[in-house]
């Protein structure tokens, strides 16, 4: 081979190789390509598949979750009742630590006998009190009625509340059930409650409603906020402390049916048949005026629509629940709650007393009349005013 020749070979070799492995890079690269891409369709197909399960189930699913999901994502933007109502449980945990003794009208509030003090001031009717102990193993239920209730002064939840029947000298019976207890029964189940029945004790007439369909006494629980009362919910109690023995009914103040208006997955189906109380007007301006005294932004009011006028059952500061409801519902509320916060500051500020207030009517003083040498209800100062000065404004 010449010299020209070998010297025209490898002037075009070199390209043709360099071309080759540029032509067989390039199609290792598509191969790549192509494998991402049929991965990718895989992936979209999967996506879509999922979007078609998804929406198939939004459809299926209750109102009452879709509702859910979408006040969950409007929470932050809009008022809520929820929220506010969740941030109070963790303001109470906190209360514990920065107001150990209880100076304030939130951390006051879950004492009923103070409670009773306090209505009774305002001239609102509260049970009488039959018999009252400053500790369980002091308690004697000798004498009482064939009928009462049994309760501890701090407690929540229906925790430390017994509606009791004599059927003997010592033998009685819980409202709704068949299971008797000695006197000595009743008082280890008080002990066995630690905290959540705390001392005094104390045993108060048996309650009869006018609409009474068993054997419970029905309270009708009023939320209010500073002077504007929200939402009722009614209850009928067939058995006491049995959740699934309640039907539930929400209304608004003048009686119109709010509906399925609550989505608790906890709570029992709502009954538009629970019936509305005759007295429901009298019972929501017992409702108003107890919010406008307390002090506190938020209340429910539970009371018993009794012969004569309403009694006063509790005062609940944050009642149990998820507290999940229609969206609308939720915003309107929360809007409540934020004008009562907005009421009571301004209030404050033109000379209303900060805390709770006492009215000026004749009120027994409960823990006056027991031996306690701890720091309690019975410490706590008392600030009284004329009725027609704070608690009977309205929010017009």
């Amino acid at each position: 081979m010449t010299a020209p020749l070998r010297s025209a070979i490898r002037q075009h070799v070199g390209p043709l190789r360099w071309r080759d492995r540029k032509i067989a890079e390039q199609q290792r690269q598509l191969k790549q390509r192509g494998k991402q891409i049929n991965r990718l369709r895989q992936r979209v197909r999967r996506l879509e598949s999922q979007l078609r399960d998804l929406r198939e189930e939004d459809v299926a699913r209750p109102e009452s979750q879709r509702s859910a999901d979408l006040q969950e994502k409007t929470l932050d933007s809009e008022p809520s009742f929820r929220r506010e109502i969740l941030s109070l449980r963790t303001q109470l945990r906190a209360a514990r630590g920065q107001d150990p003794d209880s100076r304030t009208a939130l951390r006051q509030i879950p004492h009923k006998l103070r409670n009773y003090r306090l209505a009774a001031s305002h001239g609102i009717r509260t049970p009488n009190i039959l018999g009252l102990w400053p500790d369980a193993d002091s308690i004697d239920l000798t004498g009482l009625p064939e009928q009462f209730v049994l309760k501890s002064d701090g407690g929540a939840g229906g925790q430390g509340v017994f509606p009791l029947h004599r059927t003997a000298s010592d033998e009685f019976t819980i409202a709704g059930s068949d299971r008797t207890y000695t006197q000595r029964e009743l008082i280890d189940s008080i002990k066995s409650l630690r905290r959540r029945a705390r001392a005094p004790f104390f045993a108060e007439e048996y309650l009869v409603t006018k609409q009474q369909e068993g054997p419970i006494p029905e309270d009708v629980k009023i939320y209010a906020f500073y002077g504007e009362v929200g939402q009722i919910l009614l209850r009928s109690v067939s058995e006491h402390g049995s959740h699934g023995a309640t039907r539930y009914r929400f209304i608004w103040p003048d009686g119109s049916d709010l509906g399925k208006v609550s989505f608790d997955k906890k709570a029992p189906p709502i009954d538009p048949t629970v019936p509305i109380p005759p007295d429901l007007r009298a019972m929501v301006g017992v409702a108003r005026h107890l919010s406008l005294c307390l002090g506190t932004p938020f209340i429910r009011v539970d009371v018993y629509d009794t012969p004569g006028r309403p009694t006063l059952g509790e005062l609940t500061r944050v009642p149990g629940g998820e507290h999940r409801y229609r969206t609308s519902h939720d915003q309107e509320m929360g809007a409540m709650w934020l004008r009562a916060r907005t009421r009571l500051e301004h209030d404050i500020m033109t000379g209303r007393p900060p805390g709770t207030i006492y009215g000026e009517e004749p009120a027994v003083d409960f823990y006056d009349q027991i031996d306690r040498v701890d720091a309690g209800p019975g410490s706590w100062p008392v600030t009284i005013r004329p009725c027609a000065q704070w608690c009977e404004r309205t929010t017009d």
